[in-house]
Order: structure tokens, then C-alpha cells, then sequence
């Protein structure tokens, strides 16, 4: 596993029920049920480590769909710094 899965954090967009619907509908198309999977294993709090362990996917697959998923613009992957300043912030 890369080190530097300790320390990034995806997190879904916001977006409406409807929109999100359509993207999970494409992503389960291109990607089955593991895609969904990790979909719904991002919670904003967990790392892409975690994330990795939980689903058991191979990392390469998994980044692979991340990306799909960050061009669709359903999730965005921060730094555990990025996310503590966005916190402080509030």
C-alpha cells in the first residue's frame, strides 16, 4: 500500500438527490457493485488506507475508479491537512 493513502480523504459532492442518482447509475455501469462499494465507503472522515482495507480492492483498481468518480465530478480527495483547515475555518 502507497504511504500516501494515510493521508488523503475523498469526500462526495454535494448535489442533489436526482444528480446523484444518475452518477451512481453510471458508475454502477462502468464499474459494477465494487464501484458502488467504495462509493459508499467514502464518508469524508475515512482515508483512502481505510477505504483500501475495508472494500480489499487492489489499489490500482481503486484509484482508477476514484478518479472516474473526481471527474464526474462526485467526489474530491483532500489532504487530512486540507480538511482540518477546512474545519478550522468554520
Amino acid at each position: 500500500m502507497s504511504e500516501e493513502l494515510v493521508g488523503l480523504i475523498p469526500k462526495k459532492t454535494k448535489e442533489d438527490a436526482v444528480h446523484r442518482f444518475k452518477e451512481e447509475q453510471m458508475l454502477y455501469e462502468k464499474f459494477g457493485k465494487e464501484g458502488m462499494t467504495l462509493y459508499m465507503k467514502i464518508d469524508g472522515k475515512r482515508t483512502l488506507a481505510e477505504i483500501l482495507t475495508g472494500t480489499g480492492m487492489d489499489e490500482e483498481k481503486m484509484m482508477g475508479m476514484l478518479n472516474e468518480m473526481e471527474k464526474l465530478g462526485m467526489v474530491k480527495i483532500f489532504t487530512v491537512f486540507e480538511l482540518e483547515a477546512e474545519e478550522e475555518q468554520k
